[in-house]
């Protein structure tokens, strides 16, 4: 990166529409001299000492961060084109100690003796009675505080089985774990500027990241999703596969130094000229979204869909009434209680293009004073930016519909800003 700037409040037209602070960034660009730099970052755990919950007996948990990268820029036809890339590789793996407090051997068996203050008693005995007159209920205490095997949950008996055995005899903070947190990333960037002439240039940049975390629970066992995350393998909700930015700035050629109105009176100097006119067009791709069907194991919640062979997700013709065709995705028998087929962010929405035009006037008090006039035009030319939202649910009213759009309609803004 080159340059950088956060623009707070009253951001132009040129940088589109953004909530909150606008942050401008430039990345570097070639010259006709080679310059390159490649740094690497380590830290290992090796190196590091223990906390006052680590077993004295144990090593520490592990960590290992290694953060490297390399850049290069130079000529490829000197004084008129120039490249320049950049590679950016990040692998942590980071280890926790967690004190916590896993269930005895006895505990395992149904042996509950001396746990609770006031006994382990048997839910399904549940009866009302009267004391004094006021109704209340009670239970029926399990002999000796030892629950059946016989009264065992088989769902809560298999869950029961995956807990490590303590390591000390307490009853509570009677494991340590040390979970492992690892974390892969890789970004890169290529630039190319081109001199077309003294007073024109051009120049396009292509940027990649790929991200991969993985988050283990208490027993460093990775949780959420398949064992195999490729079967989950999916675009990112916010991958722009494609996005064009064009900005233009055209000083009309009245005033001071300009071709017509470049005398000295009022008129020429305040009102015709000095007037310029900025243009921004942004054109992207539509951005991936999920299709879900109702969950057959869970009432009131969405799993993935199934994907029916054959048929197009598309309708021949698409339209904002039907963007999708929901006779593609069905919903997975309910007596599987299983998720569907359907891939992750398998489906893309509509394109954007928002056009913003700024016509700016600088007015030259004094020498010291100037006023900047700005009357900034969003989205110009009106053009409606539509959205998926909500209706991706099969069953639900309007599924494969757009409802509504990305932006407003329409908006312009005046600025004055003055300036000693």
């Amino acid at each position: 990166m080159q340059e950088f700037k956060a623009i707070t409040n009253n951001a132009g037209a040129k940088y589109g529409r953004a909530r909150g602070a606008v942050f401008v960034t430039s990345t570097k660009s070639g010259s006709n001299n080679f310059h390159g730099s490649a740094f690497e970052y380590l830290r290992n755990s090796a190196l590091d000492a223990k906390n006052s919950v680590d077993r004295g007996d144990l090593p520490i948990p592990q960590y290992q961060l290694n953060q490297s990268g390399v850049s290069l820029g130079g000529p490829v036809i000197r004084n008129r084109t120039f490249f320049f890339a950049d590679y950016e590789g990040y692998r942590e793996k980071q280890g926790q100690t967690k004190v916590v407090t896993v269930p005895t051997a006895a505990q395992r068996l149904g042996n509950f003796p001396g746990i609770a203050r006031n006994g382990i008693f048997d839910p399904i005995s549940t009866a009302p009675v009267t004391n004094g007159g006021v109704p209340t209920y009670t239970r029926v205490r399990f002999p000796n505080d030892v629950i059946p095997a016989s009264r065992f949950d088989p769902l809560a008996a298999r869950i029961v089985a995956f807990y490590s055995d303590p390591q000390t005899s307490g009853l509570v903070n009677n494991y340590i774990s040390k979970p492992e947190k690892l974390s892969l990333v890789d970004r890169g960037d290529i630039r190319i500027d081109h001199q077309i002439t003294s007073k024109q240039t051009f120049f396009a940049r292509y940027s990649i990241g790929n991200s991969d975390l993985h988050i283990p629970n208490t027993f460093n066992t990775r949780i959420g999703g398949n064992e195999d995350s490729f079967a989950d393998w999916g675009s990112s909700n916010s991958d722009v596969r494609h996005r064009l930015n064009l900005f233009t700035r055209y000083e009309l050629p009245f005033g001071q130094g300009k071709r017509w109105a470049n005398s000295t009176n009022p008129l020429d100097r305040y009102v015709i000229g000095g007037w310029e006119l900025d243009a921004i067009l942004v054109r992207q791709s539509g951005l991936p979204f999920t299709v879900f069907a109702p969950s057959a194991t869970n009432n009131g919640t969405t799993s993935r869909a199934n994907v029916v062979a054959g048929v197009s997700p598309y309708p021949a013709v698409q339209t904002f009434q039907q963007w999708f065709n929901p006779l593609a995705i069905s919903v997975p028998p309910a007596a599987c209680y299983c998720c569907g087929n359907s891939g992750r962010d398998v489906l893309t929405g509509p394109r954007g293009a928002n056009p913003d035009l700024t016509a700016a006037k600088r007015f030259r008090i004094t020498e010291s004073l100037n006023v900047a006039f700005h009357a900034q035009f969003f989205s110009a030319l009106n053009h409606p930016q539509f959205a998926i939202s909500g209706n991706t649910t099969i069953g639900s009213n309007g599924v494969g519909s757009i409802p509504s759009t990305a932006r407003t309609s329409r908006q312009i803004q005046f600025a004055l800003r003055f300036v000693f």
